[in-house]
């Protein structure tokens, strides 16, 4: 959301693109170190199934 506000604020496109970054990066660690750790004990299939 940061990142959107940001492309109104500058115009400049390149925040939403580190913003898409930022998130899947949050969402792969997260899944890889608390779910595959702690609860389901899966892989993200990032590099399986791109």
């Amino acid at each position: 959301m940061v990142s959107v506000v940001l492309v109104a604020i500058t115009g400049r496109w390149g925040w939403l693109a580190a913003g898409i970054v930022a998130a899947y990066g949050f969402a792969w660690v997260g899944h890889f170190f608390v779910e595959h750790n702690f609860v389901e004990h899966n892989r993200p299939a990032t590099f399986q199934h791109p």
